[in-house]
């Protein structure tokens, strides 16, 4: 059985929602985040239906996310047989890309988050139990972006969705033996600073951008400041490393 997804589509890792969002309080880690949203599928998106529960939720899987298992609601999908074609992505010019990143400064920081504007049918399928905050109506209906979300949403989804795959995305711009003067004069809109668990992207050579959960959510940084605080967490790659040591070093990645 085949769908796809009538509007944006929240994929979590677990199948029982209910436990989640019926209980007086959303499961949060120590952080305050709800780790179980994986993504949200942009409109279009073709998905393989493996199972449904009664309960409405479905096991799926899609080309354009491949971490399984993957669980949905049948709310937010439309019937579509084997034969329906894939989203289509069109990538956003450049400009409509930092256009759309600059206007999301404020915003908070959601696990997962890739819609900036939520999806408010999650509180008609899930009523909370009382009143609820402001910042809980906003995780419950996952209001906000992750670091690499902010990206993936402004750029249509139209390039990879995590951070492990981003590493290796586009082109590598070595800066081994570089001032951050010379970092900076190389610097281009859109490039990415990346490593496994974290990215932000180059506004332009003395401005960055990204979603950061211990600063609250989207932020734009001074260049230099954020660049020396990547050096105290991680290392300029040599020009040959060891590929399982990839999570010791930060990226600079062109991909456009």
């Amino acid at each position: 059985m085949y769908a796809r997804a009538a509007a944006f589509v929240p994929l979590l890792s677990v199948p029982d929602w209910e436990s989640i969002f019926l209980n007086k309080e959303l499961p949060l880690d120590n952080l305050g985040l709800l780790r179980s949203l994986e993504t949200i599928a942009f409109p279009g998106t073709k998905f393989k239906v493996h199972h449904r529960f009664e309960t409405g939720i479905c096991r799926v899987s899609t080309k354009e996310y491949t971490v399984s298992p993957l669980y949905t609601h049948e709310a937010f999908l439309e019937k579509a047989e084997e034969g329906t074609e894939d989203r289509i992505k069109k990538l956003p010019s450049k400009e409509e890309v930092l256009r759309r990143m600059i206007s999301r400064v404020g915003d908070i920081y959601i696990w997962g988050g890739n819609c900036s504007h939520g999806i408010p049918m999650m509180l008609s399928l899930y009523p909370p139990k009382g009143e609820v905050s402001e910042t809980e109506r906003k995780t419950r209906t996952f209001q906000g972006v992750d670091c690499s979300g902010l990206l993936y949403e402004a750029a249509d989804g139209s390039i990879p969705r995590n951070t492990g795959d981003l590493v290796h995305h586009g082109i590598n711009i070595p800066l081994r033996g570089k001032t951050i003067a010379e970092i900076q004069n190389l610097l281009q809109p859109l490039d990415l600073f990346v490593w496994k668990g974290h990215m932000f992207i180059v506004i332009d050579k003395d401005h960055t951008i990204e979603s950061k959960h211990s600063k609250g959510g989207v932020i734009i940084r001074d260049f230099k400041e954020r660049f020396e605080e990547i050096l105290e967490e991680k290392k300029i790659p040599p020009e040959h490393f060891d590929p399982n040591e990839i999570e010791e070093y930060f990226f600079l990645r062109r991909w456009i």
